[in-house]
Parts: structure tokens; C-alpha cells; sequence
């Protein structure tokens, strides 16, 4: 009890001496720098990006032993740019959440605002393990059911340069978001909004829920669809547990 009245003494301390000039001042700096950590990010990627380009296209040339082409004229300086930008907010992702966590820390006890440094770290953990995902199991899959098995006779699968990194980039953030799931399960049943009681009852719903949104984020091919489906259900099953065990540590 002591603990817990000194955090909320900690935190009036720090509420009192910020007028709402300080706030402004503070959140301008913290987008500034949150803008040039970006933007250094992105630079470092595109020292790299001719090196990430041949990367991210070798799954298509080495399945289909062709080469993209140009759709426009400024289409290598849209890809390179895009690319540097994607790339880098990827990589500066938790860094980019933390420093506006930040601004939001001062308003709330210390204890949740480390919590909230935890929830951003394990958010990007979890993107990152579905860019990682899609990566070695449902990009190759999808391109060799679109470009190889569904290919009608006589058709070339030849894309733009723009049209493939539109579909890989789609295909790889859809997977990173979808990753989300286990986290905004577990914050839910944290805060006893969706507690898991709920879930008893109505884990057959949630469950085809999960296929059906993993037929719309995958590509129409059956096996995608399972895979990333049955994945989702088992982090489903994984974040109950988790569920479980919090509120069985409330009631102690």
C-alpha cells in the first residue's frame, strides 16, 4: 500500500511543475525528433536499398526466371524512396512509439507507463515476427500459387516493378498487423474489458473469425490461408492462457 502511495505522490510531483506550454514544447520536441530518427533510418536503408532491392525481388525472379520491368519513368526513384522509408519505419518502429509514449508518461502513474514501454516493445516483436512469417512461409507461397499454379497457358507472369512491391508490401504489413492479435487480446482481458469467461464462451466464434480474416489478408490460395489461420488460432490459444493466469493473479 506504501509503494503504491508513493508512485501516486512521484506522479503529482511531476504533473505539478508542467503548464500547458511545457506540454506543447515537450510534444513538438519529441516529434522533431521522432521525424529525424525516421528520417535516419531511412537514409541507412537507402545507403542499402539497391542491395534490398535484389533481395526482396529474388523470390519472384528465382521462381519465375524473369525480370520486373518499369511501369512510369520515376517508377526506380518511387520504388528506392519508398523502400528507404518503409524499411526504416520498420526498423525505428519501437523507438518511434517509445518517444510518444513518452509525452503521454507524465500522466500516468510510473508503474503503467512501464507497462506501456513493454507493450510497445512487444508489439514490435510481434510485427517483426509476422513480416518474418509472411516472409518465408506465405510470400512464397502466394507467388507460387498466382504465378505458377493459377498461370493459364500461354501467359507470361511478368509484373511492373511497382505492382509487385505494392503486393509484397500489402501482403507483409497485412501479416504484421494481424500478429497484433495475441497483444490486443491480452490487454483486453488486463484491463477485464474481454475477461476470460467471455472467451468460454465464445472461442468457436473468435476462431472462425480469425480463417476468415486470414482468407481477406492472404492471398486467395487454400494453404496460405491455413497456415496463417491455424498460426493465428495457436497465438489465440497462447494469449487465453495468459488471460488466465492474470486473472487468477488479481484474485490472489
Amino acid at each position: 500500500m506504501e509503494r503504491f502511495v508513493a508512485e501516486d505522490e512521484e506522479h503529482e510531483e511531476r504533473e505539478k511543475f508542467m503548464s500547458l506550454g511545457d506540454h506543447l514544447e515537450e510534444l513538438r520536441i519529441r516529434l522533431f525528433l521522432s521525424i529525424g530518427i525516421l528520417v535516419l533510418f531511412a537514409t541507412l536503408c537507402g545507403i542499402f536499398s539497391f542491395r534490398l532491392h535484389a533481395f526482396l525481388t529474388s523470390p519472384y525472379r528465382t521462381l519465375t526466371g524473369l525480370d520486373l520491368f518499369l511501369g512510369n519513368a520515376y517508377g526506380p526513384l518511387e520504388i528506392i524512396v519508398k523502400l528507404s522509408i518503409m524499411s526504416g519505419f520498420t526498423l525505428a518502429l519501437p523507438l518511434l512509439f517509445a518517444i510518444l509514449w513518452g509525452f503521454i508518461t507524465p500522466a500516468v502513474s510510473p508503474r503503467a507507463a512501464r507497462t506501456g514501454y513493454a507493450v510497445i516493445l512487444s508489439s514490435a516483436l510481434l510485427f517483426w515476427a509476422g513480416l518474418v512469417f509472411c516472409w518465408y512461409y506465405i510470400f512464397p507461397i502466394s507467388l507460387q500459387f498466382l504465378f505458377v499454379d493459377m498461370l493459364p497457358e500461354g501467359v507470361l507472369p511478368q509484373l511492373t516493378m511497382e505492382k509487385y512491391y505494392s503486393f509484397l508490401f500489402l501482403l507483409h504489413t497485412g501479416c504484421g498487423l494481424f500478429f497484433q492479435l495475441p497483444l490486443i487480446i491480452v490487454l483486453l482481458g488486463a484491463l477485464d474489458i474481454i475477461p476470460f469467461a467471455w472467451h468460454v464462451r465464445s472461442y468457436r466464434y473468435v476462431i472462425v473469425g480469425i480463417f476468415i480474416i486470414a482468407a481477406i489478408v492472404t492471398p486467395p490460395d487454400p494453404l496460405s490461408q491455413i497456415i496463417m489461420g491455424s498460426l493465428l488460432v495457436l497465438l489465440y490459444g497462447i494469449s487465453l492462457v495468459i488471460v488466465y493466469v492474470i486473472e487468477r493473479v488479481r484474485k490472489r
